[in-house]
């Protein structure tokens, strides 16, 4: 029983180290475009930084939240096109963070378990 379970750990350590940057890679992406911010900042006790960390952890685990634009939007009839691409950025990484993140990582890792 013991060494099944030190076999599953070892095969699962290299998972979270992949799993850990590509959560780093997804919240630097939210936080530079500018997404989430909402969602980062409902996090009390903590940075909003962090927060872009915790929401893209979530993200990663199933607890999926569609990404947040409102600091995009303020006024909806001056939309540049600047702001409409770095939206299509938001929404293209978001849905890639899910892929990689939930279907993909996930995946791997119940096959390496089982």
């Amino acid at each position: 029983m013991s060494a099944l379970l030190l076999g599953v750990f070892k095969a699962v350590i290299p998972f979270l180290f992949i799993f850990f940057f590509f959560i780093v890679f997804f919240a630097m992406m939210a936080y530079i475009l500018g997404s989430n911010r909402s969602n980062a900042e409902s996090f009390k006790g903590i940075t909003p930084t962090l927060g872009y960390f915790f929401q893209t952890f979530e993200n990663g685990i199933g607890n999926i939240s569609p990404p947040s634009i409102d600091n995009m939007r303020k006024d909806s009839s001056k939309i540049s096109v600047l702001s409409s691409v770095i939206i299509y950025f938001i929404y293209f990484f978001w849905f890639f963070a899910q892929i990689i993140l939930l279907i993909v990582l996930l995946n791997f890792v119940i096959a390496l378990i089982s």
